[in-house]
């Protein structure tokens, strides 16, 4: 849900089983102005009367604040449950919860992403094993992250990234994928 949806009432009436906050970025400063208010949009999911639980990034330090506020039970999530990492241009690939999960993903960020829906439906109920089978079918949506092929020795990535922080962790994974090759 975005912040503006929740500002502007769109979702009023929606109760959700579970909210995943993974990160507050300078992405809407142009709507939100500031970053307290964005972060006040954003935290508004977490309450009561809009969702059962949460699910936030307790590396993120506006998840710290969610998590401290527990106004709905929260389960927080952190990259540190995750190793063996492996970053490649068709898949990236980690170790969770004893099992190896690799998707048809690439970037590091997606290894969080992924991390935060596990989480979430872990905490819904899903069974670890079915969560890890579903991850491994996770395929790129186009333009975002995704390797083109293209004849010769070279790695094309197309990536819609329209705001700094997007194209800061756009650029972070090409550069990953570049010392990985």
């Amino acid at each position: 849900v975005s912040s503006h949806a929740l500002t502007q009432y769109r979702v009023d009436g929606i109760r959700f089983s579970a909210a995943v906050f993974t990160n507050l970025g300078q992405d809407h400063l142009d709507y939100h102005h500031t970053m307290d208010a964005y972060f006040e949009a954003k935290a508004s999911l977490m309450r009561p009367e809009r969702a059962d639980k949460a699910i936030v990034n307790a590396d993120d330090p506006w998840g710290q604040r969610l998590i401290a506020r527990g106004l709905i039970p929260t389960v927080g999530f952190s990259i540190s449950e995750i190793s063996d990492v492996e970053v490649a241009p068709r898949h990236t690939a980690f170790s969770w919860r004893g099992r190896r999960v690799q998707m048809g993903l690439t970037g590091s960020y997606n290894a969080v992403n992924a991390l935060a829906a596990a989480t979430c439906a872990v905490e819904l109920g899903v069974p670890e094993e079915t969560v890890a089978q579903g991850l491994a079918t996770a395929h790129p949506v186009p333009g975002r992250f995704e390797v083109v092929d293209v004849p010769g020795p070279v790695t094309v990535i197309v990536d819609y990234a329209h705001t700094p922080d997007g194209l800061a962790t756009a650029l972070a994974s090409a550069r990953q994928l570049a010392s990985w090759t």
